[in-house]
């Protein structure tokens, strides 16, 4: 499997929380007699630079200011499981404040966090899926590997001699569960911008990698659930 290859797994995962927003009761009132936007729009990202939600958010963005005649700006809020990112969003009160994120900080963080510092039933609305996620593998072409059949023996014949990394969110997860379930042991290399880790890598660097591949969704529709606003 060379660098190129890519084993696109047959789970297509749909981004979800495209857009997610807490609704402020006064905020939308007063919406309602103004045009929409008034300011710039700020779009929070739990990923970093370089990411698919990154670059598809900052595609929208400029798109966005061109339709709106607003400035549309992302900010980079990465780690943690998008906790970080979705703490910025709450506390900014702003309907001119949207989250772009993975599905993960409403499905997969109350399974993995005892506690949150957020109530994903309350306090995030979606409102609009905009990418189609999948998932791929890739490896160093010094491995000379070409199927992930290859990979799972060579990494099986030698347990530990393998590194690998992944991009924050289910393909992490999904790594470990491969790992698990083929019966591999692999040293995870942890890069806090994954852009290092896709680049052409020597002996040392990581030879397996797991990320997601975004595309813009075909599909539209809206999910909307009245937001009950936190207790102050």
């Amino acid at each position: 499997m060379t660098t190129a290859n890519r084993c696109v797994c047959s789970l297509a995962l749909g981004l979800s929380l495209a857009l997610v927003h807490v609704i402020d009761p006064a905020a939308a009132q007063q919406a309602q007699a103004q045009a929409w936007p008034q300011k710039t729009v700020r779009f929070v990202i739990p990923l970093p630079p370089g990411s698919g939600s990154d670059i598809s958010g900052r595609l929208l963005a400029e798109r966005l200011t061109e339709r709106w005649g607003q400035p549309v700006v992302v900010e980079n809020r990465q780690g943690a499981d998008g906790i970080p990112a979705v703490t910025t969003f709450l506390s900014a009160r702003d309907n001119h404040t949207l989250l772009l994120s993975f599905a993960g900080i409403i499905s997969m963080n109350p399974l993995l966090h005892a506690s949150l510092p957020y109530d994903p039933a309350k306090d995030l609305v979606p409102i609009v899926p905009l990418v189609d996620n999948f998932l791929g593998v890739m490896t160093s072409a010094l491995l000379k590997l070409d199927t992930m059949a290859d990979f799972v023996a060579a990494a099986r014949a030698q347990p530990g001699k393998f590194n690998w990394a992944a991009t924050p969110g289910l393909p992490y997860y999904i790594l470990l569960a491969l790992q698990r379930t083929a019966g591999i042991n692999m040293i995870e290399v942890p890069y806090r911008d994954f852009a290092p880790a896709s680049s052409p890598p020597a002996p040392t660097r990581a030879p397996a990698r797991r990320r997601s591949m975004q595309r813009r969704s075909r599909r539209s529709g809206v999910s909307s659930r009245r937001s009950i606003k936190r207790a102050e």
